[in-house]
C-alpha cells in the first residue's frame, strides 16, 4: 500500500463505522497516517480494504491493530503460508501411535515436527490416557505461542525494513 492510499482506507473505515472520525488536528492527523501506515503499509491496498469489510462484520467500532492482523493472515492465505492451529492439532492428534511414532512423525508438517520436537512424544502420548485433556491443551497453548511469536518476530522485521528504507532515503 502507498502512503496516498490512506485516505481511500480511511473512507472505507468511516463507511463502515460511523463512529470512526480523522482527526482534525494537525499533529494528532500526521500520528494518525503514521500509525495506520506502519500498521497497514506492508500490505496490498486490497488485503487492507478486504479486511476492514471483515473486521466490520463482527465489530462496532474500528481497531487498527486488529485489522492489521487480519490482513496479515489474509496475505499468508494468499502465499499458502498460513498455519491454521486446529488443523496442525488434528495433524497431530492423528500422528499420536505408539508403533508407528517415527513413520508419523516424518509425514507431519515441518510446523508440526516443530510443535511435537521429537518422534519419541507421540509414543508417550500414545500411552497417556491424558492425549485428549491435558496434552491436546498444552500443545494449543505451544502452537499459539509459537505462532504468536513469529507474527511478532516479522512485525519486527517489517518496521526494521521500513526504517532501514527510510534511512536510505
Amino acid at each position: 500500500m502507498k502512503k496516498e492510499d490512506l485516505l481511500k482506507v480511511y473512507a472505507c473505515a468511516g463507511a463502515l463505522w460511523s463512529s470512526f472520525k480523522i482527526p482534525q488536528r494537525e499533529l494528532e492527523a500526521q500520528l494518525c497516517d503514521e500509525v495506520w501506515f506502519d500498521t497497514l503499509g506492508a500490505y496490498d491496498i486490497k488485503i487492507v480494504l478486504f479486511s476492514l469489510r471483515e473486521y466490520a462484520k463482527t465489530n462496532d467500532f474500528c481497531n487498527i491493530a486488529k485489522v492489521g492482523l487480519l490482513c496479515d493472515k489474509f496475505t499468508q492465505m494468499q502465499n499458502g503460508t498460513w498455519i491454521d492451529e486446529e488443523e496442525v492439532l488434528k495433524e497431530i492428534r492423528k500422528a499420536i501411535s505408539y508403533g508407528k511414532y517415527r513413520e508419523n512423525f516424518e509425514k507431519l508438517s515441518p510446523f508440526a515436527k516443530e510443535i511435537v520436537g521429537h518422534p519419541a512424544y507421540l509414543a508417550k502420548w500414545a500411552q497417556s490416557s491424558e492425549v485428549d485433556t491435558v496434552i491436546m491443551s498444552n500443545l494449543r497453548k505451544t502452537v499459539r505461542n509459537v505462532l504468536e511469536k513469529r507474527q511478532t518476530e516479522n512485525s519486527l522485521k517489517a518496521v526494521a525494513g521500513k526504517e532501514q528504507k527510510k534511512l536510505n532515503g
